[in-house]
């Protein structure tokens, strides 16, 4: 699938910076997780929830906090402001605002319907669909995890899609189309994408919303029309599995 370039103009990404984006936030993610894992016993016996907050917490930002501290020091080290580099400074504020929200209800809504069939294919076969981690969490009723619930629904609203626009749309995707992989960089960013969520159950949903954003972004110029339709597919997301205990 290629899709056809709009208005996201040529960046010219530095390779030796993309590469160490790429490697800085995959170290970063690497040394959290088994920092993690190595003090989980610790951790289990200092907190009364089990260290489920502090888990939670330090995941997510060691993560996204990352994301967003290398982007901005990749954007500076290459003199591109951040308004130019993602296209802020097209369009109107309340349109984009306002489509972006149309279209992550719209998509979150298709999200349901391919997240039905893979359950019910799924289900034929016998094989049961392990949920998230962050999900079991938004499910559950103990006010022990309240706090944590509150942490995961702020985050995944407010900081996630904002750091994972900025990279996989926001750079990967242009990086890779700039430097010649018209066809495939739509497919390359999607499937990344996809992965890192950790979940077969997802991936399908995701792969396809990664490729609806990489349109948005295209049609658009103005990454923020992607932020927000993320962000509005994360809230809706949040609702339900605190409200109706499903996920997406």
């Amino acid at each position: 699938m290629s899709l056809k370039t709009g208005i996201v103009p040529y960046k010219g990404w530095s390779d030796t910076y993309v590469g160490c984006l790429v490697v800085g936030i995959c170290f970063c993610a690497l040394f959290s997780s088994s920092l993690l894992t190595a003090f989980s016993k610790q951790l289990e016996s200092y907190f009364e929830d089990g260290g489920t907050f502090f888990s939670t917490v330090f995941s997510i930002l060691s993560f996204h906090g990352v994301v967003l501290l290398l982007i901005f020091l990749f954007l500076k080290s290459q003199g591109w402001s951040v308004k130019k580099a993602f296209g802020f400074n097209l369009g109107s504020n309340w349109t984009l605002g306002l489509h972006g929200v149309i279209f992550g209800i719209v998509f979150f809504a298709v999200s349901l319907i391919l997240s039905s069939i893979i359950q019910w294919i799924s289900g034929l076969f016998g094989y049961e669909m392990e949920s998230q981690k962050a999900i079991e969490i938004l499910q559950q009723t103990d006010p022990s995890y309240l706090k944590s619930i509150v942490a995961i629904s702020f985050l995944s609203v407010f900081i996630a899609p904002v750091a994972e626009e900025l990279l996989f749309r926001g750079v990967l995707y242009v990086y890779l189309r700039d430097i010649g992989f018209h066809k495939t960089a739509v497919f390359i960013c999607s499937f990344i994408f996809a992965m890192i969520h950790c979940n077969i159950a997802v991936f399908l949903p995701l792969f396809c919303f990664s490729i609806f954003l990489v349109w948005l972004y295209e049609k658009y110029g103005n990454l923020s029309v992607c932020i927000v339709t993320h962000s509005v597919f994360n809230l809706a997301n949040v609702l339900l599995c605190l409200f109706l205990g499903g996920e997406v």
